[in-house]
């Protein structure tokens, strides 16, 4: 991480990309065929491209949901008012007995309440990670989220009765 990409007495949560391979690596290792990892980017990486990331692993890009946050970023030149959600999907690649859910839209608006970005700033909707998890997992299945910031993952898994397991750094 270079130092001009970290603002003025804020800890960096940008991960270098030997990371983040690192951790697709070992997901596609554990990952079941036919199943999905659901990885969230910001702008700079749908343009610069992840393909660096999947090389030696069987996962593909099958789809690419954009999350409107609902509010107006006027100042803040680091936050964006959306972000990107890419599905990926370990060969063999099938929709059908994989996908449940048809109403989930290629742009999904939700904000987050106030009280739960205090908690964790870079929260994700709710409502979006529930619809994902009930779409492409089973009653009983085990979700993996090894950055679970929040653990708001584990909230929906809660709530749709499947198995979690996760972890963050902090």
């Amino acid at each position: 991480m270079r130092e001009s990409d970290k603002k003025a007495g804020q800890h960096s949560t940008k991960m270098s990309d030997e990371t983040i391979i690192g951790f697709i690596i070992e997901i596609d290792r554990v990952l079941k065929n036919s199943c999905y990892l659901m990885l969230w980017i910001d702008k700079f990486h749908l343009c610069e491209g992840i393909k660096q990331w999947l090389k030696g692993t069987e996962l593909q890009i099958v789809d690419l949901i954009t999350w409107d946050k609902g509010k107006m970023v006027w100042v803040i030149a680091q936050e964006n008012k959306v972000s990107i959600c890419l599905c990926l999907q370990k060969s063999p690649i099938k929709a059908k007995g994989t996908w449940k859910l048809h109403n989930i839209r290629d742009i999904w608006s939700e904000k987050i309440p106030s009280e739960e970005l205090k908690l964790h700033p870079h929260s994700k909707p709710k409502g979006l990670q529930k619809a994902l998890i009930e779409s492409c997992t089973n009653e009983g299945d085990l979700v993996l989220d090894p950055a679970s910031g929040s653990f708001s993952v584990l909230e929906c898994c809660k709530d749709l009765k499947r198995d979690f397991i996760g972890t963050n750094l902090e």
